[in-house]
């Protein structure tokens, strides 16, 4: 087995925490390939795209088109960003300033960790005046 398939039957075997492999062997060899690389790629799909040597449209048809294969990449993406997530919180852990103020501000909105900026008018306070002896006095 030559350098490059060897890299590819590893690759192969990351795949296998999101999907089993009788369903994995279930889609075309282009379709598996793609598969692969979008795991080794992290889910970025203009990377795998280039990897697996097919077009961006090719796998937006591929994904219009194949429920299974869309339900595929879509469990990918979100293992990716459950990775990505799980870094965060290491970051957190060790008090990293900066990834415990990003996560407040995402994840405890609620909570009024927020920079929201209101465009909201305020109407001005009602100030009522009347006149005594013909000098305004504020009431």
């Amino acid at each position: 087995m030559d350098a490059q398939k060897y890299c590819y039957e590893q690759d192969k075997k990351l795949v296998f925490d999101i999907i089993s492999e009788d369903e994995f062997n279930s889609f075309p060899i282009e379709k598996q390939r793609f598969i692969v690389y979008l795991r080794k790629a992290l889910g970025i799909i203009a990377k795998a795209c280039k990897m697996a040597g097919v077009s961006r449209n090719w796998y937006y048809t591929w994904r219009e088109k194949d429920k299974k294969f869309r339900k595929v990449c879509e469990d990918i993406i979100e293992a990716q960003i459950d990775y990505v997530e799980s870094k965060l919180i290491e970051l957190i852990e060790a008090n990293n300033p900066t990834a415990i103020i990003f996560y407040l501000k995402t994840k405890g909105k609620n909570r009024g960790w927020n920079e929201r900026v209101s465009n909201e008018k305020k109407s001005p306070k009602e100030i009522k005046f009347k006149v005594i002896d013909g000098v305004k006095s504020e009431n």
